[in-house]
């Protein structure tokens, strides 16, 4: 039976390799953050939900409006 056995893992050289690989990874959110794709996306996906957000206030104000018009037509009905 062989087995092939593994050095034990130097502290050092691990935690080199993760501050490698953790500041990679932040240079590449960086450039992703300042990509003009990525912003552009972001705009557009604003301005879907603001308008998502005013149609559905439009929408709350003209269905309040129908019950109101609704609850005064009936109410001045039975006078």
């Amino acid at each position: 039976m062989s087995q092939i056995a593994s050095p034990a893992p130097n502290r050092a050289s691990s935690s080199s390799s993760f501050y490698s690989l953790w500041s990679r990874r932040r240079s590449m959110l960086a450039r992703l953050k300042t990509s003009p794709v990525l912003t552009t996306i972001r705009r557009i996906g604003l301005i879907i939900l603001l308008l998502f957000l005013i149609h559905t206030m439009l929408l709350q104000v003209f269905c309040l409006l129908i019950i109101a018009i609704t609850i005064t037509v009936y109410g001045l009905a039975y006078f």
